[in-house]
């Protein structure tokens, strides 16, 4: 079990949803400057998380089953992956460095 690369295979998936997540935004924002804001934060989380199930999914991207960790359910591991990263490169990246201890001397 090597966790570097399911660390960096998660980093740069999150990196890919959290593009795609931009994107679509930037296309729906025309419809949402007439809507209530409160329902415009919904429809990003919303469109957020169905974008990394369905990337998780289609990829076979399981973290936990990276680690070390077997479910006996089928896609229990890739729903988990997808939204995780479907909360954006930014939050896992805070949350290396919160659970990881690593020295940075220059």
């Amino acid at each position: 079990m090597n966790i570097s690369p399911a660390i960096f295979e998660l980093f740069v998936s999150a990196t890919i949803v959290d593009v795609l997540v931009d994107f679509i935004k930037i296309i729906f924002n025309r419809y949402f400057k007439r809507k209530d804001p409160k329902y415009k934060d919904v429809f990003s989380r919303v469109v957020s998380i169905l974008i990394g199930l369905i990337f998780c999914i289609f990829y076979n991207l399981d973290f936990p089953d990276m680690c070390g960790l077997t479910s006996t359910i089928n896609y229990v591991g890739e729903i988990i992956t997808g939204i995780l990263i479907s909360r954006g490169s930014n939050v896992i990246h805070d949350n290396f460095k919160k659970f990881c201890i690593y020295n940075t001397k220059i």
